[in-house]
């Protein structure tokens, strides 16, 4: 049963869902999802209505997930210790984590010895929770069915704009074998770019709501002769039917308000030297080359291909310009990034001769190409980042004991910042395994000595950073959803400040600026979608952000 007392604007969702039996729960980050959901998983398991909840999550979140189903039911609860840190988390088989390693296989058959097999093996008729990853999903088939025979059952899937791609692998998964009786897909943001990330995780929630793909597209997408999008069109009903099976919450409702800090958002602008913008430019003219000698340019979405839809392949065209406007994103937080990347290609260039043979490379040719002709041989320094140092002096002149949290986009870039950023620091980023990544947000936590908590983008999900005042978003990403993801790190009910800080860094008059605009744009479609609100008075929303190609044109200096 649950021992936390719910805030009262966290009953209804819990009623909605025991109700119809699938909800997307939209709150906002901070707001308590993760309590939402586990009463109404503890309501159906106390009723004997299902006989297990199933939560799947990102993996860095499994033991997130665990310390609070600990801490707020009466589940049978154990210490465990890694790496010197300490989590109470559910005793087995009361609650299981599948946290062990990835199976090998030992001629046909999966060796009864590994550690995940092991995990699998402590599930019985007396196991309430099950906590894996999505990635699990993938690779455990066997085990995830044996579990489904426990129905029926509850599927809890935690940070599901995981499945928001409509031909991903994982999506296709997850829809095909987590089919249960009870689903709760918990998100702070429904559609992190697109409307139809929110039409694929509806697949999932409850296929009835928008109907056929056809059909949607129909209602709410305009495309040009291009088949590119114009406008989005009938973005109230498309609200309006979404609230069928969605319960959506904000920080700022008059009945949330009262238990979160405020929330004061500021711009660090940074001006670029002469030398480091005598760099910039003339990677800015290489890319508009690239962009005139495509002709669908004012057409071409950087952002897909930054976001994986494109790939990343310098043979083709639009590879070309990626690689292009990606090292003007690594010049903006630091040389040394173009540096590394030239010599990973350096690397593998010399690896591929040696005969070695790999599905991919790391390193960028064309940071490989600038390198060589010594654009970059003069910065030993960024610009960014010495502001960086400097804001932090002055914030931690003002606040001796504060802790920062502080995400960019490159994980190089972590390694980097403490190397010179003179505080204690812990790095979180995708590379770690999730109980590193517990350890690292543990020490941060009760070790008041470290100041800094360095994350990748990694971090946008799930972390609740209760202990930190001031978060600095040292780049943006391109997504929306993740940008407010990571801000929702800080804004929390469980904060433990009156008031939270969300620092943006821009390096002025750049591709920085721009990218603000297009993220703009994104969550303006975004808020009309899931809170009714931003459309024009026909419904519409327009595809109205500048083009790269006109920008570069207006930005970059002709030599």
């Amino acid at each position: 049963m649950l021992t936390t007392p719910l805030y009262p604007y966290q009953e209804k969702p819990v009623d909605k869902f025991l109700e119809r039996g699938s909800l997307l729960l939209a709150m906002e980050q901070g707001v308590g999802k993760t309590m939402v959901a586990v009463a109404g998983a503890e309501e159906l398991l106390g009723c004997g209505d299902i006989n297990l909840n199933l939560v799947v999550v990102p993996a860095s979140l499994k033991y997130q997930w665990a310390e609070r189903i600990a801490e707020h039911t009466d589940i049978p609860t154990v210490e465990v210790t890694i790496k010197g840190e300490s989590f109470t988390i559910p005793a087995a088989p009361y609650g299981v984590i599948i946290d062990g390693k990835p199976f090998q296989k030992k001629g046909i058959k999966y060796s009864a010895e590994d550690d995940r097999a092991r995990q699998y093996d402590t599930i019985t008729d007396e196991t309430d929770y099950v906590i894996l990853a999505y990635d699990n999903i993938l690779d455990d088939v066997a085990q995830i069915k044996r579990i489904k025979r426990r129905a029926p059952l509850m599927v809890t899937l935690d940070e599901v704009s995981a499945i928001k791609g409509l031909e991903s692998r994982r999506s296709k998964r997850v829809k095909r074998m987590l089919t249960a009786d009870y689903r709760m897909g918990l998100t702070g943001t429904p559609i992190e770019n697109r409307p139809d990330e929110a039409f694929s995780i509806m697949q999932w929630v409850d296929k009835n709501v928008l109907g056929d793909w056809p059909f949607f597209e129909k209602s709410f997408i305009k495309r040009n002769s291009n088949g590119s999008v114009r406008r989005y069109i009938n973005l109230p009903l498309f609200h309006e039917i979404m609230s069928q099976a969605m319960y959506v919450k904000l920080r700022s409702d008059p009945d949330v308000a009262p238990y979160m800090p405020d929330e004061e958002y500021d711009t660090w602008p940074v001006d670029l030297d002469k030398d480091t913008l005598a760099a910039y430019y003339a990677i800015g003219r290489d890319l508009l080359a690239e962009l005139r000698a495509m002709r669908h340019s004012g057409d071409f979405n950087l952002a897909s291909y930054y976001a994986g839809r494109g790939g990343n392949d310098e043979g083709t065209q639009a590879g070309k310009a990626m690689a292009k406007y990606t090292a003007m994103e690594m010049l903006l937080d630091h040389p040394d990034l173009v540096v590394a990347s030239a010599m990973d290609y350096q690397d593998s260039k010399d690896r591929r001769a040696a005969g070695e043979e790999k599905a991919s490379w790391p390193g960028s040719q064309y940071c490989y190409k600038i390198w060589q002709e010594g654009v970059v041989d003069e910065l030993f320094h960024s610009p960014k980042l010495i502001e960086l140092k400097t804001r932090l002096a002055k914030l931690f002149e003002g606040s001796p004991g504060a802790k920062v949290l502080i995400y960019t986009q490159w994980v190089e870039m972590l390694d980097i910042m403490k190397w010179v950023l003179p505080y204690p620091a812990v790095l979180y980023h995708g590379k770690m395994n999730a109980s590193n990544k517990a350890v690292a947000i543990s020490k941060f936590t009760n070790d008041p000595t470290i100041r800094l908590f360095l994350s990748s983008h990694a971090g946008a999900y799930g972390c609740d950073m209760f202990m930190a005042g001031h978060l600095v978003n040292y780049d943006r990403p391109w997504s929306a959803g993740k940008g407010d993801q990571i801000n929702g790190r800080v804004v929390r009910a469980s904060s433990e400040f009156n008031k939270v800080m969300i620092h943006t860094m821009e390096c002025v008059s750049t591709i920085e600026t721009r990218k603000r605009q297009v993220v703009d744009h994104k969550r303006r479609i975004a808020s009309a979608v899931v809170r009714g609100v931003g459309a024009d008075s026909m419904g519409r929303i327009e595809n109205d952000v500048i083009t790269l190609t006109a920008w570069l044109d207006t930005t970059i200096p002709d030599e």
